[in-house]
């Protein structure tokens, strides 16, 4: 059955960013949005309890307003508290406030988008390493924790297994694969592709993820330097703010100035732009070392690009396991040949575009529902 109230816990994107398409589109704003809006489609009473995000308001008074809000709600058995990330609003904090207003509680459901326990998420773990067992705690808090990839899940309980069979056991309990949704309605709103199929000589290659450590921004750097250094037919779209005094930043403005007006910096693009670079790029590539899922690249498929992504982490499986590389230098060799034969980047570029179909709001949100009619009693 349906909850009385769905009542939601936003993330927190940075406001100071210099725009939202360098902040964590997919994972602040455009999944998030599109999940309240198909949740209100399928008829569910959502209640958004975080305030609009400004940058008069710091990260940590922003999410005790959040607090604040769902306190005021006076939680019911019957409502059901959907946290879109434990990192920001901590489940186990959530629980305490909603035994305060019914002894039986009500159930939280949510998703961990990252965690300690995921030695690939360097920034993380580097960053707060005592937040380790506390991460543990707020996943085991969960009704049910959503994960974005199976592959997520089969990575979190290999790490889990050394805590025993007890932790074990809960995780299998609550742990649900239910991916996330790009925002498909945005996506096709911007398309003012200037072509429907580009069979010219012209080739647009973007690279639309953070230009952070897990992302391997030197690698990517590598493939953008021999790629121009053997073709003049080519170019390359960074749609991701610089890290201000980072290597990268220097060493890709110094090779910028080198090859010009064939590496362009997108460090200001409105959501709508971004989407509408993306419809007008054809080739997409990734260097990353650390993904759960990758909305950017299944941004970039749903688009009509021809995506080159490593052959581990979750690329395989969002992608269908097309165009799936094995080394820096084998990636090359697949970017060269996509930019050298049209057909050959077509056809990867058409298969995956019906891969990304099963990242539709309407598929994703639908799974969500199913597990929420699950606990709701």
């Amino acid at each position: 059955m349906k909850p009385d109230r769905l009542l939601f816990l936003d993330t927190y994107t940075d406001p100071t960013f210099k725009s939202i398409s360098s902040a964590e589109i997919g994972f602040g704003i455009s999944c998030a949005n599109s999940i309240k809006s198909w949740l209100r489609k399928r008829n569910l009473s959502l209640v958004e309890c975080s305030l609009n995000i400004s940058d008069s308001v710091s990260k940590m008074d922003w999410i005790y307003d959040s607090y604040k809000y769902l306190n005021n709600l006076e939680p019911k058995p019957n409502d059901v508290i959907f946290i879109f990330n434990s990192l920001i609003n901590f489940p186990g904090e959530v629980r305490r406030l909603v035994n305060h207003h019914t002894r039986v509680g009500c159930p939280i459901i949510g998703y961990t988008h990252g965690s300690h326990w995921d030695k690939t998420d360097s920034i993380r773990v580097e960053s707060s390493p005592k937040l380790l067992y506390q991460d543990l705690a707020n996943m085991l808090t969960y009704d049910r924790l959503f994960v974005v990839s199976d592959y997520y899940r089969v990575l979190l309980r290999k790490e889990l297994m050394v805590l025993g069979p007890v932790i074990l056991e809960r995780f299998d309990e609550i742990v649900r694969v239910v991916g996330l949704p790009i925002d498909v309605e945005s996506i096709d709103k911007s398309n003012k592709r200037s072509k429907k199929l580009n069979t010219s000589n012209k080739v647009r290659i973007v690279f639309n993820h953070s230009l952070r450590p897990p992302k391997q921004p030197g690698n990517a750097l590598y493939v953008i330097e021999k790629i121009l250094s053997t073709r003049d037919n080519c170019s390359f779209e960074i749609t991701r703010a610089f890290i201000e005094g980072t290597q990268i930043e220097k060493d890709l403005k110094n090779l910028s100035k080198k090859y010009k007006s064939r590496i362009i910096f997108h460090n200001n693009l409105t959501l709508n732009d971004y989407y509408n670079l993306l419809w007008n790029c054809d080739i997409q590539f990734s260097t990353a070392s650390h993904e759960s899922f990758g909305v950017s690249t299944i941004e970039a498929m749903y688009t009509g690009n021809a995506c080159f992504t490593p052959d581990d982490l979750s690329y395989p499986e969002i992608t269908g396991g097309i165009g799936n590389y094995h080394d820096i230098d084998d990636l090359v060799e697949m970017v060269i040949k996509s930019i050298d034969d049209y057909v050959f980047r077509n056809n990867i570029s058409e298969a995956q575009r019906s891969v990304a179909m099963r990242y539709k709001p309407s598929i994703i949100v639908d799974k969500i529902i199913k597990i929420i009619e699950e606990i709701v009693v």
